[in-house]
This record gives C-alpha cells, sequence and structure tokens, in this order.
C-alpha cells in the first residue's frame, strides 16, 4: 500500500492515469488467465493471442479492427464469469460462448462497441448472429447478448478518482439503467434474444488500485413465459456467484 502511494506521489496525475486505465485490462485478463488457461483448447490459444495483438491502451482504438483484442478478451471474461459461477462453457462453436443451465442451451454473442453510437450496430450484429444460429429452430435455447459498455462508460480515459467503491458502484448501476431505460425495447424485441447483460468495468482509485464491475440484466418480455421465468431463475443462480453484480479487487 505505501508503495502505490508513493507511486501516485511521484507520477505527476497525467502519467499515472495513463497506467491506471490499464487495471481493468490486467485484472480481467488475470481472471481469464486463472479460469481457463489449463485448458489445451487450440481455438482458445488463438484467441488468447488475438489479445495481445491490440493497442496498449484502450483509448487508441479507433474502429473494429483495433478493438478486435478487447473484443476477444470480453469473449473469455464472459466465459470466466460463467465458469465462475459454476457453470459449463463451450468456446467450438460458431457462438461466442455457449453455457447450460437446467438442461438448456445459453448461447451467447459478445460485443463490445468503442461509443453510444455503436451500441445498437454491435445488437444488430449479435441478433442476426443468434437469429442465424436459430434458423433451423430455436427450440427452449436461450439466445443471450452479452455488452461491454466500459470503453462507452470511460471513452478509454476515465479513472475512478476521489470516489469510495459506493460511488462508483451508484454510477455504474445508473450507467446501466439509464441504456436499458433508452434501448431495451430495441434490444428485446427480436425472438432470437431473451436476455442481454451488461457489464461495465473502470479503474476506481490512484491511491489503492483497483477496478470496479458492473453486472446486470434485461430480460425480453415477449419471450415465452417459461422462457422468461427460466431466464430469472438463471439470473438468480449466475449473479450473486459474482459478488452481487460488484467486482473490485486490490491490484496484486
Amino acid at each position: 500500500m505505501a508503495g502505490n502511494r508513493a507511486l501516485a506521489a511521484k507520477i505527476p496525475r497525467e502519467e499515472a492515469d495513463y497506467f491506471f486505465q490499464m487495471l481493468p485490462d490486467i485484472h480481467e485478463f488475470n481472471d481469464v488467465s486463472d479460469a481457463l488457461l489449463d485448458s489445451n483448447s487450440a481455438d482458445l490459444r488463438d484467441r488468447v493471442k488475438k489479445i495481445f495483438s491490440g493497442p496498449d491502451m484502450e483509448r487508441d482504438e479507433k474502429d473494429g479492427s483495433s478493438g478486435a483484442s478487447r473484443n476477444t478478451l470480453f469473449e473469455l471474461l464472459v466465459a470466466t464469469f460463467l465458469k465462475q459461477a459454476g457453470l459449463p462453457i463451450d468456446l467450438t462453436g460458431i457462438t461466442d460462448v455457449v453455457t447450460e443451465f437446467e438442461g438448456r442451451e445459453f448461447v451467447i454473442e459478445a460485443k463490445r462497441p468503442l461509443s453510444k453510437t455503436g451500441i445498437q450496430g454491435c445488437v444488430r450484429n449479435a441478433r442476426s448472429q443468434l437469429e442465424r444460429r436459430f434458423a433451423h429452430g430455436k427450440g427452449e435455447d436461450i439466445g443471450v447478448i452479452a455488452l461491454s459498455c466500459s470503453r462507452i462508460f470511460t471513452g478509454g480515459t476515465l479513472v475512478g478518482h476521489d470516489l469510495d467503491k459506493q460511488a462508483i458502484h451508484e454510477m455504474l448501476k445508473t450507467f446501466h439503467i439509464n441504456l436499458v431505460n433508452q434501448y431495451k425495447d430495441e434490444w428485446l424485441h427480436s425472438g432470437a434474444v431473451d436476455l442481454v447483460l451488461l457489464y461495465t468495468s473502470i479503474a476506481s482509485s490512484m491511491e489503492r488500485p483497483e477496478f470496479q464491475g458492473y453486472l446486470t440484466a434485461s430480460v425480453n418480455g415477449h419471450s415465452e413465459p417459461v422462457t422468461i421465468e427460466r431466464v430469472r431463475r438463471f439470473n438468480q443462480y449466475f449473479q450473486p456467484k459474482l459478488g452481487n453484480l460488484a467486482r473490485s479487487r486490490p491490484l496484486p
């Protein structure tokens, strides 16, 4: 802890922010490594290589191509969350991640828009992918879109200095509520989409390096009642396993 304070004291605020902006990437990859990298999957190895192919800083991403490395990290982070919750994961198919709950497949497309104007395009792309996946019938499988909104929230530069954990938690919660209220009718109007998961993270301190993430869900009210209830039970099982939605941990 003393070393962290010394670092903050010696490095100018602007330069310190440069390092702290990387904390979510560091922690998220550490989570992925702990959860998944004992696998011998060639597909997983290819995805990990892709993670290290992009720009060092999130703020230097200019388009979908330069953002591909962190997009891949988010796909694996979703798989990590599921595995941490004790659910099986499959990364070998045409869909980003597949898990199983109550004997039904949850088919997940993970997207990471770089700006608020890119949200709808990412959702339309994910929805089209799910519709193609279910082209021959959806049965009782569940279609899920997972959106990382971190880049939108931080702009690739924001660090939560001088705010305690609860203040950051409330900021992220309000951010998600506003997104859901603004976009949920568009997100969930397709029969292929039963659930949208939102995830946002931010480096939340310079004095004590840590990051905090927030995860929430929006359920498709147009789905069949049995599907809605299954998705709700999934949320009730899945989200508390991740620390009751909030994730925060100190830098090792």
